[in-house]
């Protein structure tokens, strides 16, 4: 990686939660993302001869291209681009859309960013496609699509849109919930019980999906849009434990470490400024208090160790699977 991609400050070369300088969250004229992640420019990462970074799972997978992490890098050069308006960042993040539309035409249902890798940990089989990837990559498309205004874009990020209609268990994002609660999931799951509601996923998805009624309008996308923020809405004091807040819920619910809990506090503060609702201006108040009492962060610290140790035997376990 050239040097000049990080010569942006020290305290985003350090992966934290920040909503960009500027944001404007309503008009079709889409600028800075809602979370800023020029944090991945800084971070280690292996790149294909193309310039793609990959992902590293160990062994004895390796090296494999990771939806979330290519779309939030096409993003976090967006946002270079806007900061210090230089050409390089600006060629890297066209380059980026392009792969992006290229990989969309490879996958199964002509619209995913697939995973070729399962998830044992959600019980996710080889071949799926993320919410939060598909949020990312219409967001990333439709600002490539302003940047340089050819239909490939446009297209891309609607084929994309159609994950939202599709249920979990036929390929796409959709799951509804015994209340009639619509979530759009991060990682779909092929457990019976069901997926787990991961909170960043769905925050990052209904960006993607707000960013297309931004640009396009569609009523599919506005319908969609609806239903994510109902639930949201109806749904987001589950996250709340009274001291910290939640990852996910469902079976595989646990605390969030420092970095989701001021994601969760920033996603909370958008969507304020996305729907004028003061219940998610509450919530990012009373979670970014839990950060300043000292019981809050014992209760967290005692409660993310202990989940540290289970997570580490669910991974040694998926290795087991795989060797």
């Amino acid at each position: 990686m050239s040097t000049d991609l990080v010569s942006f400050s020290f305290d985003l070369m350090k992966k934290k939660s920040h909503i960009p300088e500027g944001l404007s969250v309503h008009g079709s004229l889409l600028g800075h993302y809602y979370h800023d992640f020029r944090y991945e420019l800084s971070m280690p990462r292996k790149m294909d001869c193309n310039g793609i970074p990959l992902w590293d799972y160990g062994d004895p997978i390796g090296q494999r291209y990771h939806p979330v992490l290519i779309t939030a890098y096409s993003l976090a050069l967006h946002e270079k681009y806007l900061y210090d308006c230089d050409d390089e960042s600006r060629t890297r993040f066209l380059q980026l859309a392009d792969y992006l539309v290229e990989m969309q035409k490879q996958s199964r249902t002509g619209f995913g960013w697939e995973y070729d890798v399962p998830s044992y940990k959600y019980h996710t089989e080889s071949r799926w496609v993320s919410a939060m990837a598909q949020g990312l990559g219409i967001s990333a498309l439709l600002r490539a699509y302003q940047i340089d205004p050819r239909e490939v874009y446009l297209n891309s990020a609607s084929k994309a849109l159609d994950a939202f209609d599709l249920p979990c268990k036929d390929g796409g994002v959709r799951e509804v919930d015994e209340a009639g609660h619509v979530f759009f999931e991060e990682v779909p799951s092929t457990s019976p019980a069901g997926s787990t509601h991961i909170l960043n996923g769905f925050f990052f998805a209904l960006w993607g999906i707000h960013d297309y009624v931004r640009v396009t309008g569609e009523a599919r996308a506005q319908r969609f849009l609806g239903e994510g923020i109902d639930t949201l809405r109806e749904t987001i004091a589950s996250y709340d434990t009274g001291y910290w807040t939640l990852y996910c819920l469902g079976w595989r619910n646990y605390l969030t470490d420092r970095f989701y809990h001021q994601l969760h506090i920033d996603g909370a503060a958008v969507f304020h400024l996305i729907t004028g609702e003061p219940l998610f201006q509450r919530f990012a108040e009373r979670w970014a208090a839990y950060q300043n009492n000292p019981w809050c962060l014992v209760r967290w610290w005692a409660g993310y160790r202990f989940f540290r140790v289970v997570n580490k035997a669910t991974r040694i376990a998926t290795l087991l699977k795989l060797a």
